[in-house]
């Protein structure tokens, strides 16, 4: 029951540039959840194919066989970033937070 897929974070910032920033961001997040024993983390090369779609979440944890799906985005604002992620329920689409 304890199962996530970290899905590659978006872009929405103007600079092309903050795309490898959203990335290592997901990155670092997936690399800490997978240090949590309790915690089932589906590799970065299965998360990561859904790079640059807009898949059902739900789908996605039919595909991988996971509990929840962590996504997020990031956005800069001047000298500001803005990151949200959410836990999101793979059964049902709903948040968890």
């Amino acid at each position: 029951p304890h199962s996530v897929a970290v899905l590659p974070f978006e872009n929405f910032s103007a600079e092309a540039s903050d795309a490898l920033f959203a990335d290592g961001l997901a990155d670092t997040v997936l690399h800490q959840l997978a240090q949590l024993r309790q915690i089932k983390v589906i590799a970065r090369n299965s998360s990561f194919a859904y790079k640059g779609s807009n898949v059902d979440v739900r789908k996605v944890g039919a595909e991988l066989g996971v509990a929840s799906v962590l996504e997020g985005s990031v956005q800069r604002q001047g000298e500001r970033i803005r990151v949200i992620a959410q836990l999101v329920e793979t059964r049902d689409g709903s948040h968890l937070w």
